[in-house]
């Protein structure tokens, strides 16, 4: 069960599961490239999912219950899921007929930094 928990999983989302360090490293990225409000709090809320169930993925969750805990509607959640997947902050997978998303949170401070200073 051990490839299956936050970090380590059959998406490629590689790394230790850490929060804080989580928490960090989207901040970090939204110096550079911020999300709208709602991609934000969705964010945070997948995260906070992602804790309860002790760093394991994929998570498995409804998309009414998300809205609900969000209080927005379907266009506004699917507006800021489609952010944050372009933006690389999740990895979702579809599921037949009417079953809920997987969701998978990629380690951001893994994906490949700018070298632009490296040749000074």
């Amino acid at each position: 069960m051990a490839d299956r928990t936050c970090g380590r999983n059959p998406m490629n989302a590689t790394g230790d599961w850490n929060y804080l360090n989580r928490i960090v490293e989207f901040y970090s990225r939204q110096q550079i490239s911020p999300l709208p409000a709602r991609a934000q709090a969705l964010y945070h809320l997948l995260l906070w999912h992602c804790n309860m169930a002790h760093g394991r993925q994929p998570l498995i969750l409804a998309e009414v219950l998300l809205r609900s805990e969000l209080a927005i509607s379907h266009q506004r959640f699917l507006e800021a899921r489609k952010d944050l997947q372009s933006g690389g902050y999740i990895i979702t997978q579809s599921r037949s007929g009417r079953l809920a998303c997987l969701y998978y949170l990629p380690d951001l401070s893994r994906e490949k930094e700018d070298d632009t200073f490296d040749d000074l």
